[in-house]
């Protein structure tokens, strides 16, 4: 008769998930960059750098993003304390919150 297929749904990632070592072991030899600031992760999951993982650090957070260009990231850090940076200020803000969440976790 009238039978039907089911297909399993496809799971969405958990937004707040924190990459496990395993998931960072898949390509050790990546550069990667590593900060304990929040506003400066923001920043850099904003510009478009991929977010590895975060760890614990006393109290603080780190934050590991993936380095594909060291001097481009560099730039905008400075440019970013000096203010000459325009980015989407919702999309930072988001981050921001995402990444606040991420260490109230740990």
């Amino acid at each position: 008769m009238g039978d039907t297929i089911r297909t399993p749904k496809k799971q969405t990632p958990d937004p707040l998930h924190i990459p496990s070592p395993k998931d960072q072991k898949e390509n050790p030899m990546k550069q990667t960059y590593k900060t304990s600031d929040i506003y400066v992760a923001a920043l850099l999951r904003t510009a478009g750098h991929k977010f590895i993982g975060l760890t614990k650090s006393g109290v603080r957070g780190v934050f590991e993003f993936e380095d594909l260009s060291p001097s481009e990231r560099e730039k905008l850090v400075v440019d970013f304390f000096n203010g000459q940076v325009i980015q989407n200020i919702r999309q930072y803000v988001d981050n921001w919150m995402h990444f606040k969440k991420l260490v109230e976790r740990l």
